[in-house]
Parts: structure tokens; sequence; C-alpha cells
């Protein structure tokens, strides 16, 4: 896959992940799976976020890791690092 491929491959997943949340939301309960989602969309975004600057795809699930090598690229993304920090498990 091309990087602007890979790209938009991490967007769209972490977009479906997304709208699997809100699903869930609207019919109540399933709380624990709507963090996960919620985890996996951040992750699946900040991943698109570092391919598009560049990054070499490597496997991790650390929000906090890949938060911070955002921030390099997009300063104003410190904003999330707490939320990054609370969801990485």
């Amino acid at each position: 896959m091309t990087s602007p491929t890979l790209r938009l491959y991490w967007f769209a997943h972490g977009d479906h992940d997304l709208q699997a949340a809100k699903a869930l939301l609207d019919v109540g309960g399933f709380t624990d799976t709507v963090g996960m989602l919620f985890q996996q969309a951040a992750e699946k975004h900040l991943k698109g976020f570092l391919i598009y600057h560049g990054w070499k795809l490597r496997k991790t699930h650390d929000l906090r890791l890949l938060i911070g090598e955002a921030i390099t690229y997009g300063p104003s993304l410190a904003y999330f690092r707490d939320f990054a920090r609370k969801a990485t498990v």
C-alpha cells in the first residue's frame, strides 16, 4: 500500500470504530465496548496522521507513544495527552 492509501485506510477504519461506538451508545449499555472502540478509533486516526507525516508504521497500541510522536507534527495535539494516558491500559 502506498503512503496516501495507507493513511486513508487508517482514517477509514478509525471512522468505522467511531460509528460503531456511537451506535452502541444509542442503544445503551456496552460501555466497556464503547470505551475500547474509542481507544481504537484514536489509535487509528493517530496512525493515519503520523503516516501522512512520513512516520513508518509499527505495531503499537500505546496512545501515549502515538500522541507523543504526533505532537511533534501538530503541537496542538498536546491537548489530548491526558486522554491518551487514561486510554492506554
